[in-house]
């Protein structure tokens, strides 16, 4: 519950600190006193943006405020941040010039975390409750406070899965109907590339080979030159060395001195015949070389012009063109994960609206627990013969919170149909369903503090008197802290803080003071009859003892 709030230069305050009690706390105040600055005061240090009218004298405004007895109401990683345990004091410091501080337990805080404490903490119940309640979009929050949260979990996770595995399926049949805008033009171009059988080790020597095949023509009349005057020619080395070795053959039997020569000259003639060997050979292996010219010619052109053509080297062309086959493998293996995303989209979907018209049920089931509820406890709140009723249509297709269109219908008098509840109720009795939806939902609240902000707008009278004893019942259940006009209703608080306003300098300052015995009695009388008199001192004491 919220125990303490200071505030320090704030509109009309220049400084105030309040205590408040656990139950039912009243504010009220004279006219111009400024009733609700207690409630922005405490709005703003729990997040809302800030306003520039709320400076006081350009001072800076510091708030502060301790929330006691929260165990388990905040969530695990802010309590370890933070070091929250029981307790939580949060302080808010914003200088003349815009510049804010925020503190949780005296360590620097962001916005946002304030936010997400307040957001488990404390209620605003006001005009803005009022108008989400004439707001049919919230109806379906207020109906699912009141059913058994199980059935939302599970809706939840199967549409949560339902929308993954659909998106999933989208982006696959959206990348899919995208390759195949480009998939005949992948499949020229891994064919064009596959036509040039590029052998990289071979290829990468393809200029070399060309070279020298350019070159056979030389070399063939060389060859041809050195094969004449070896072997081929009228008078040739071969010829002429073997007459010449016959006739060395007949002399060394008269000279043995030619011996050794004899074996010299056999020995080049050997050489001879080698070296005609070996040119013969190579004449041979050019006249089939000079035949691949051709071929090498075309297979170097058609590579120049893909590698023009995709801007790669040999190993670039290589690797587009298995990039390419992978990517017409993986197209066809898509095909294969859209049938069973599509298989497990169906499955996923009937689970969903089979989920849906369970929860559907489950709604209807609790609408018509709080139809009861609502139309029992109307006569409470001064709503004789009224009428409460939740109106169900259907989506068309599942929603992020089901398949019901969900709407409150209100009849505030016996006889009449039930509309909208936009279109029949008054402000008066806005703030008595309001109330009235509050005693019901709270025990499936967390929040252990709710403010109401105008709540006694538009009732008087008897109907004010039902009003103060709802509140009173439903401050045993929660902390209250109501800004009122009307004293039945200030008279059943636990703690009543009344706003006082002075003219200070020709300067406007409110202050607040917590008034008990005769001074409540006084503060009650005024309000009752506009001054203090012995009939309206008298009727103070009746309320109190009421």
């Amino acid at each position: 519950m919220l125990s303490n709030l200071s505030i320090q230069n704030f509109l009309v305050i220049n400084r105030v600190d309040i205590e408040f009690d656990g139950a039912l706390n009243i504010i009220t105040g004279e006219t111009g006193a400024g009733k609700t600055v207690i409630i922005d005061a405490l709005k703003l240090l729990l997040g809302e943006r800030l306003n520039k009218d709320y400076f006081r004298n350009n001072n800076d405004v510091i708030l502060e405020a301790r929330f006691t007895n929260i165990k388990g109401a905040i969530p695990g990683e802010l309590c370890d941040i933070f070091n929250i345990d029981d307790d939580v004091y949060i302080r808010r410091e914003i200088s003349s010039n815009g510049k804010n501080k925020m503190f949780i337990n005296n360590r620097y805080a962001m916005l946002k975390d304030i936010k997400s404490i307040a957001n488990n903490l404390v209620e605003f119940s006001g005009q803005y409750e009022n108008q989400r309640l004439l707001n049919k979009a919230y109806h379906l929050e207020y109906l699912d406070a009141f059913i058994d949260k199980s059935y939302l979990l599970e809706y939840k996770r199967t549409y949560e899965k339902y929308i993954n595995v659909s998106n999933a399926y989208n982006q696959l049949l959206e990348e899919k109907k995208q390759f195949e805008k480009n998939r005949e033009y992948l499949v020229y171009q891994k064919n064009e590339i596959e036509s040039a059988n590029i052998n990289i080790d071979e290829d990468i020597h393809l200029d070399e080979k060309i070279k020298r095949l350019n070159d056979i023509e030389k070399t063939k009349k060389e060859v041809m030159s050195v094969l004449d005057y070896l072997k081929y020619g009228d008078i040739n080395i071969s010829t002429l060395s073997g007459l010449a070795l016959k006739e060395l053959e007949k002399l060394k039997t008269v000279y043995d001195e030619l011996n050794e020569y004899c074996d010299k000259f056999y020995d080049f003639c050997i050489v001879c015949n080698e070296i005609s060997f070996m040119l013969e050979k190579i004449m041979n292996e050019t006249e089939t070389e000079q035949f691949n010219l051709d071929e090498l010619m075309q297979h170097k052109f058609l590579l120049d012009q893909l590698k023009r053509k995709y801007n790669r080297d040999l190993k670039g062309l290589v690797e587009l063109k298995e990039h390419i086959a992978n990517s017409l493998d993986n197209y066809y293996l898509k095909e294969e994960q859209l049938k069973r995303l599509e298989e497990e989209v169906n499955n996923t979907k009937n689970k969903l609206y089979s989920c849906a018209n369970v929860l559907s049920e489950e709604r209807k089931k609790a609408a018509q627990r709080l139809e009861e509820l609502v139309i029992n406890l109307f006569e409470d709140v001064g709503l004789n013969g009224a009428t409460f009723k939740v109106v169900f249509n259907r989506y068309d297709n599942c929603t992020s919170k089901g398949i019901d269109d969900v709407e409150f219908y209100i009849s505030t008098n016996a006889g009449f149909d039930a509309l909208p509840i936009n279109k029949v109720a008054s402000g008066g009795e806005l703030s008595r369903i309001l109330l009235t939806l509050k005693e019901i939902f709270s025990e499936f609240e967390g929040k252990e503090t709710i403010i109401f902000d105008e709540i006694d707008t538009g009732i008087s009278g008897v109907t004010a008197k039902k009003v103060a004893q709802k509140l009173k019942a439903l401050s045993r259940k929660k902390q209250l802290i109501v800004v009122t006009h009307l004293p039945v209703i200030a008279a059943l608080g636990m703690t009543h803080y009344h706003l006082i306003k002075s003219d200070i300098e020709g300067k406007v300052v409110t202050n607040i003071v917590k008034v008990a015995n005769e001074q409540r009695e006084e503060v009650l009388a005024a309000m009752i009859s506009g001054k203090i008199t012995e009939s309206s001192i008298y009727q103070a004491k009746e309320l109190l003892r009421a």
